[in-house]
């Protein structure tokens, strides 16, 4: 991820438990040891691979 040319974070999907289905897998795990579970329609963010960066008007962001 760069802004304005500079970069300012990198990272792999991997980064997030090996893989973002890890990372899914063990919610819904750690749900149901508690007797909870995921409902249809539930939204579930992984996080992100990158240190959260904020940008100004005018700034130029890319992500490869």
């Amino acid at each position: 991820m760069t802004i304005n040319g500079k970069e300012v974070g990198k990272g792999s999907t991997g980064d997030i438990l090996g893989h973002p289905f890890e990372a899914l897998a063990w919610l819904a795990n750690s749900l149901a040891t508690r007797g909870k579970n995921l409902k249809t329609g539930e939204i579930v963010m992984l996080g992100s691979v990158v240190e959260t960066q904020w940008v100004l008007p005018g700034d130029e962001v890319s992500i490869e």
